[in-house]
């Protein structure tokens, strides 16, 4: 891009570097106004300079982890559910012994409803019991 976008001017010559599941590598693709596309490639840095590597699959690119990993699974404070509880005494047992917060203990509350797991009773959490419906899970 150039200039302050009252014109507006096509490239000649696009390069994208993307991550390889290699370290130091990187798969190549270019696009080209005036010339036919080369096959993507893979570089890979040798100091001081990086070099095309011929050995390497261009289409082996570096995964994305999605989002945060799941520090307390609804199962961890599930299993601190062993009678009906209140959520106050329920989030002392499961702060006490894998130390979550109130805030990620009150989310997984929400998540563990939805995958019907729990039910509220009154004042008090219990883990849901088995009717027998079909696709549901045994206590």
């Amino acid at each position: 891009m150039s200039g302050s976008g009252v014109w507006a001017r096509d490239p000649d010559a696009i390069l994208t570097a993307t991550r390889h599941e290699e370290d130091g590598a990187f798969s190549v693709e270019m696009t080209l106004r005036n010339f036919p596309q080369p096959e993507p490639f893979v570089i890979r840095w040798e100091y001081p300079c990086m070099r095309r590597d011929d050995d390497a699959d261009p289409t082996r690119l570096k995964q994305v982890k999605g989002g945060r990993s799941e520090e307390y699974p609804v199962e961890s404070i599930v299993k601190h559910l062993v009678e009906p509880m209140t959520p106050g005494a329920w989030l002392k047992a499961c702060v006490e012994e894998c130390g979550i917060s109130r805030k990620t203990f009150y989310r997984r509350i929400a998540d563990a409803e939805k995958a019907k797991l729990i039910e509220r009773d009154g004042k008090v959490w219990k883990r849901r019991t088995f009717t027998g419906y079909p696709g549901e899970k045994e206590d």
